[in-house]
């Protein structure tokens, strides 16, 4: 442990290793730290597990990482000879380090791709895992959806999981013979180090947009955070795949321009991206099977090329994750996709999901769109499809709980840009009163378009019921907030909760009245 800790630049300094004999689990839980273990100890969001190491002490711990200095030397003082002691420059970065150490460092023998971006990693991790699987290349993905490697499917509890998850999913793959990785990279996972020893040779930046201010307390904090992927965490001869709406703000940071460096998206001006790679699209044509498109790549060196294809995915937004994957798959394949293997991608699980139509039911689309820009995009989408059939969009959406309040109202107005009727109801509550949500999205709505044009229902399924029952039978509407997620979360329980499944029975009971 010293010599690795000492090796990653990590350690301060170690004392009382005489207390320090055998293996010993790795622990963040004070409740879990007792003999055989090592506590590792940092200052979290709510408490300082520093303040618990009497209490593991006295339980039988005998080694303890912390980096907190002045406690970490009145410890070794307090406690001379009885424990060891590591005091590092940060605990969390140690934590991951230490766990990729004991199974084995598995991300070195892999190929890593990240995505990171206020919205559009899980749908650009899942399309390149598709991609992928149609051929020799075995790609494990990690993710909101999961963590998925040919037909086995595992549920993860955090869109990048924890140090004592992520390192052995990544033996376990590897030995279950998956060559490569690809991961979405949270603000939470890059500021809490939970990747500190990972280096991607493939990682893309999706978009950027206010969420998770609750944990970051700025926007400028939240950039900076989703930044170091770029700055700090990049394999030498990385790609990088950066939507052209956040390049030159990734550039600020301290970004450098590579020669596989890659601005994508689908309107931009070529002029305006002088020095780098580029790929654009066309959208040709929408239909129920997808999105016909034409993509255009203009590498720095070398003549352009063109494809042409159908992909699975509804929506410019989609379009463009699609995008993102394209040049994940060609730098860990070697080649470009192959338009044929395009169509017969699987759709996004909860990602403008269409819900089967029921007899003389409504076009039902179910997404994950849960900050204001997305709700912005997806309804756009939507609203497009309405159009083309002459017809009314209904937006059904409520906020979770526990987060990030200033987007409440910013919602509502981002909903109330494109939609004819807006049915406010709940998300996931969690530990706050579903009802004082509501309001704080209602304040959003100017007083004539709340007035004529809103609904509040909290109970979630009765608001879905509603939307699906009262539309047209051409009306399209948009269910966003959940996508794929099965439960509900209401005063800190989960309960069974899809929303696809209960459009899906709205739109029978519509048929049935």
């Amino acid at each position: 442990m010293v010599q690795g800790l000492e090796q990653a630049g990590l350690l301060l300094w170690s004392d009382g290793l005489a207390a320090f004999v055998g293996k010993v689990h790795l622990t963040t839980s004070s409740k879990a730290a007792g003999p055989g273990s090592c506590f590792i100890m940092f200052k979290g969001t709510r408490a300082d597990s520093h303040d618990y190491a009497a209490d593991t002490l006295a339980r039988g711990c005998r080694v303890f990482i912390g980096d907190n200095v002045s406690q970490m030397t009145k410890m070794r003082a307090d406690y001379a000879g009885q424990a060891a002691f590591f005091c590092v420059k940060n605990s969390r970065a140690a934590w991951a380090y230490l766990e990729a150490l004991a199974n084995g460092n598995p991300q070195n023998r892999m190929t890593l791709a990240a995505v990171t971006g206020t919205n559009g990693k899980t749908s650009t991790v899942w399309l390149m895992r598709g991609l992928l699987d149609q051929t020799s290349c075995a790609m494990v993905t990690l993710g909101t959806l999961g963590m998925y490697f040919k037909n086995q499917y595992v549920p993860t509890s955090h869109t990048s999981p924890d140090p004592d998850y992520l390192y052995p999913a990544l033996a376990h793959a590897l030995a279950a013979g998956a060559d490569c990785c690809g991961m979405e990279v949270s603000s939470h996972s890059l500021a809490q180090e939970k990747i500190w020893p990972l280096h991607f040779d493939f990682a893309a930046f999706t978009s950027f947009s206010r969420d998770h201010l609750d944990f970051h307390g700025t926007e400028e904090n939240y950039f900076a955070a989703k930044a170091k992927l770029f700055t700090e965490q990049l394999s030498h001869d990385a790609r990088t795949a950066l939507h052209h709406s956040v390049a030159r703000r990734v550039v600020s940071s301290g970004f450098k321009i590579s020669p596989d460096s890659w601005v994508y998206g689908l309107e931009f001006s070529p002029q305006s991206w002088v020095g780098w790679n580029q790929m654009s699209a066309t959208i040709l044509k929408e239909s129920s099977k997808g999105t016909e498109i034409e993509i255009m790549l203009r590498p720095r060196v070398g003549d352009p090329r063109r494809f042409q294809g159908t992909v699975p995915v509804f929506g410019s937004v989609f379009v463009e994750n699609f995008m993102a994957a394209f040049l994940g798959f060609g730098k860990i394949s070697g080649s470009w996709p192959d338009p044929a293997t395009w169509a017969v991608l699987k759709p996004v699980p909860g990602r403008m999901e269409l819900v089967p139509p029921a007899a003389e039911g409504p076009y039902v689309f179910v997404d994950y769109a849960h900050t204001p820009d997305a709700i912005s995009q997806v309804s756009v989408f939507a609203r497009r499809i309405a159009d083309s059939k002459k017809s009314k969009l209904w937006c059904v959406f409520g906020c979770g709980g526990e987060r990030d309040q200033g987007k409440r109202g910013l919602m509502a107005q981002a909903a109330a840009v494109s939609s004819d009727w807006v049915v406010v109801t709940s998300d996931n509550p969690r530990s706050e009163d579903p009802d004082a949500i509501i309001d704080q999205i209602m304040t959003g709505f100017s007083d004539n378009y709340r007035a004529n044009h809103v609904q509040r229902i909290s109970d979630r399924a009765a608001a879905i019921l509603h939307a699906v029952c009262n539309a047209a039978k051409d009306d399209v509407v948009l269910i966003a907030g959940k996508g794929h997620e099965a439960f509900q979360e209401i005063a800190g329980r989960k309960t069974p909760f899809d929303d696809r499944l209960v459009a899906s029975n709205a739109l029978h009971s519509r048929k049935k009245s």
